[in-house]
This record gives C-alpha cells, structure tokens and sequence, in this order.
C-alpha cells in the first residue's frame, strides 16, 4: 500500500427518483381519494336501504382512506435513495441512505484488490456472468461520469463496482490504485 498523508474524501450521489415512480405515486394518492369516496357512497347506499350503520358511512370512509393513505405512504416510502462514498486511504466504503433517514451500510472494496479501473465498460455487451456480484452505486444506469472498478475479492469471487466519482473522489482513487489496472 502507498505512503500517503491520511487521503479521506466523501461524496454523496443522489438517485434520480424515476418519472414513473412519481407519476405512480400520486395514481396511488388519487386511487386512495376514490376508494374512500366509493366507500362512503357504498355506505351511505346501505344505510338508506337498510336503514343500519346510520351516521357511520363517513367515519367507516374516513378510517379506510387514512388506513389505505399510511399503507401507501409505508410502501413507497423507499423511493428516494442516495449514496455516500467513502474514500480512507484506499479503502472505498459506500452506505445507502434511503429517504434521508435510514443508513444501510454496502459491500465495499480495498484499492489493492482492483483489477479494472475503466470508464468505458458497457455491461450490456460483455458477459456479466463472470462477475459474482454487481453493485450499482450510481444515480442512473447511463450517464458520461460512471466508472467501472472490477475487483477481486477472494471470499467471494470477481465483483463489478459501478460508482459515479466527482473529480476529488476519482484523483483519491487512482493514487491508491494499482497503474497497471487503470484505464482511460
């Protein structure tokens, strides 16, 4: 390992939440509005022909809307997600931070083990059976500033990195690097 002063940098990528995600979300809300107006309508019908249940149509629409509304709000709640990048002298941390509340930490690498450093790897063309485990720690699946780290990690096998590194991130990472895995 190189001789460095301590070479610690942070970054944190944020996910671009899809359209579709969005869009599905307020189908979801409005799908939530209309099942509790059916609901009330539905009671209300019972109660007039039956004349039971008189003056809980709109409570009974009332506790299904709020119970559909924290039943949605729990399930989708993951949808905003971002990454923080680590760098401590050669050794890249990365923790997903999933609504701006919980942290997960993720499977990370030592500089050392790195066999391919490149910008130009297209996964859809090579054969991805040959790593054991991809990470996308990106924001997008495409994009001009994702790199490529293959690395091999002994316990289990050749791992593909996806990171998408700012300037300081990306000089940190090629000093600890091995040169001959580098490529531009």
């Amino acid at each position: 390992m190189k001789q460095f002063d301590n070479r610690i940098v942070e970054q944190y990528v944020k996910v671009d939440t899809a359209y579709r995600l969005k869009v599905r979300r307020i189908l979801v809300y409005l799908g939530i509005v209309a099942l509790g107006v059916l609901v009330f309508f539905g009671m209300s019908f019972l109660a007039s022909r039956y004349e039971v249940l008189t003056g809980t149509p709109l409570t009974i629409a009332l506790f299904a809307v709020v119970i559909a509304f924290l039943a949605t709000r729990k399930l989708t709640k993951r949808q905003f997600v971002e990454f923080e990048y680590s760098f401590v002298n050669g050794l890249m941390t990365v923790a997903r931070i999933t609504d701006k509340e919980k942290r997960k930490e993720q499977p990370g690498f030592d500089c050392e083990n790195v066999t391919v450093m490149s910008h130009k790897y297209d996964p859809t063309r090579g054969n991805t059976n040959q790593f054991a485990n991809i990470y996308d720690y990106s924001s997008s699946e495409e994009g001009d500033g994702l790199w490529y780290f293959q690395v091999d990690r002994h316990e289990s096998g050749r791992a593909l990195f996806i990171l998408e590194p700012n300037e300081k991130m990306l000089a940190a990472l090629r000093e600890f690097v091995p040169r001959s895995a580098v490529q531009d």
